[in-house]
């Protein structure tokens, strides 16, 4: 018999791999305690690399591809570890079903094809890739597919690099379109009044400096007394135009402000008289549009 507290240690031979595991030679030789990593092949024929050597693969979730065909032919396409039968089948294959929009054939997951039985399924119409034709808002085409856009009732984002409207000022907007327009940036501001016009060595986002001359507004029942570049004192004047056009007929706008030029009498054929045939109409100042 060997001595029961030797100091030496011994090399004993414990496992299947013949791994040489030191213990002090009082010691028990116990297989369960051999920590050598090692490769082992679980029941599902996969290989498990570097294992303890005293580990079994029955705690350990295979993640190799699963190898193994799914009641409808297809292979599996989950992880070796979970079961086939509660898988749905992914595999493209062709719809059964025309969608409602009527794009076909139309490719979807094989375990829709027993799942959806009609095209007005909102499963069904949201897998549909054809190209959404719509032309948005902005101008610029629709960047999304017929299901992505929900065939037409809301369309993606504009994906345009660059919005390009033209803002108030009278430059370009240079933002992405899907966002609001920011305010300029850009140098060179077109801003007027009755006296001068701005120098535009600033940039267009900076107010210009105040005109202090006095504010022309004014009409034969009232005047602003404010300067220019205050804000007026004199609200609009309610009272009918009594310009005479060159027609003879009276102005159809406003006392004091620019004169429209349509005419009630001679332009009655146009929509926007012959809809308010007794409306006042204002002339922006800008554009000189009609409202």
């Amino acid at each position: 018999m060997r001595p029961r507290f030797a100091a030496r240690r011994i090399a004993a031979s414990l496992c299947l791999v013949d791994t040489n595991v030191h213990f002090f030679c009082w010691m028990d030789c116990d297989p369960t305690r051999c920590m050598e990593m090692v490769d082992k092949v679980g029941d599902c024929g996969h290989t498990f690399k570097k294992l303890k050597c005293n580990e079994g693969t029955k705690s350990r979730k295979c993640q190799e591809k699963c190898t193994r065909k799914l009641t409808c032919g297809h292979p599996c396409l989950q992880k070796c570890w979970n079961e086939c039968n509660k898988a749905k089948c992914n595999e493209l294959v062709e719809s059964n079903v025309v969608p409602a929009c009527g794009h076909s054939p139309l490719q979807v997951p094989c375990h829709m094809t027993t799942s959806v039985v009609h095209g007005g399924s909102d499963e069904l119409l949201q897998l549909c890739n054809t190209k959404c034709t719509a032309r948005l808002d902005c101008g610029h085409d629709c960047s999304g597919t017929c299901g992505d856009c929900m065939q037409g009732r809301l369309h993606m984002p504009c994906s345009s690099k660059t919005c390009d409207k033209e803002l108030i000022c009278g430059h370009t907007c240079k933002a992405e379109c899907k966002v609001l327009c920011p305010p300029c940036k850009s140098k060179g501001c077109f801003s007027t009044c009755n006296h001068s016009k701005c120098d535009g060595r600033h940039p267009c986002i900076k107010p210009c400096d105040p005109c202090i001359k006095k504010c022309v507004w004014q009409c034969e029942h009232q005047k602003c007394t404010k300067q220019c570049g205050e804000d007026c004192n004199r609200t609009p004047c309610d009272e009918p135009c009594t310009f005479v056009l060159e027609c003879g007929h009276q102005c159809i706008g406003f006392c004091g402000e620019i004169h429209p030029s349509l005419c009630r009498q001679c332009d009655m054929d146009n929509p926007i008289i012959s809809a308010r045939p007794l409306a006042r109409f204002v002339a922006l100042e800008d554009c000189e549009h009609i409202v």
